[in-house]
């Protein structure tokens, strides 16, 4: 089947399976560098939520990835290495930076819920990674921050399965975003009534004035 239209992978060892009935996406070459990302390329606060496997490692050094505000230039990595028997936030430009790190615990063949989230502390950037519900992980950037970029999932001398995977962006703590409502003809929209939710939670009631409304 084809890749969805939302997602772009470098290698044509993605492919999506039948696993039990179900459509999965899984790498099975655990002997190349790989990545699936996002198309938009504009993240900047955003929060993923997927299911991970990951199938086998190989070689004296692996990781599965996963890149937030990725770039050419730039990017923030989270990795999960049984070689190096670490996940870890890593910053990369200029060079490679370790943000924080914690030990590798996790199981071949285990379907695993992943949830990261980057978000803007002030100047800041922190990253934060939840397995199975639980906050494992989270580090912050303190200085030439990267400010947005894709998302994608990678494979380094390790193959894994996804499923399940829902990327939105969020609202910054602290931060106003601007919002434009518009009709269907593309007119600006006075009085409009909206309610507005970041992260599954209800942030406020707002009406537009001037067809915008400011959200903080």
């Amino acid at each position: 089947e084809e890749m969805p239209k939302d997602l772009a992978a470098n290698s044509s060892s993605w492919k999506i399976v039948d696993e039990n009935g179900n459509k999965i996406l899984t790498q099975d070459n655990a002997y190349t560098l790989n990545k699936v990302r996002t198309n938009y390329s504009d993240y900047s606060d955003m929060k993923a939520i997927f299911r991970l496997k990951l199938l086998a490692f190989t070689g004296s050094d692996n990781m599965a990835t996963i890149t937030l505000r990725g770039s050419d230039n730039a990017s923030y990595i989270i990795y999960f290495s049984q070689a190096r028997g670490q996940i870890a936030i890593r910053k990369d430009k200029k060079g490679e930076q370790l943000l924080a790190t914690t030990s590798f615990d996790l199981d071949l063949g285990e379907w695993y819920d992943i949830s990261v989230k980057s978000e803007t502390v002030g100047t800041n950037v922190k990253l934060t990674l939840t397995i199975n519900g639980e906050e494992v992980l989270s580090g912050s950037d303190y200085s030439s921050v990267i400010k947005k970029g894709y998302f994608a999932i990678g494979c380094y001398n390790t193959s894994v399965s996804i499923d399940d995977l829902y990327v939105t962006e969020t609202i910054a703590d602290g931060y106003v975003k601007e919002i434009t409502v518009m009709d269907e003809n593309g007119n600006l929209v006075d009085g409009a009534d909206i309610t507005v939710y970041s992260n599954g939670k209800k942030c406020g009631d707002y009406v537009s004035v001037n067809g915008k409304f400011s959200v903080t």
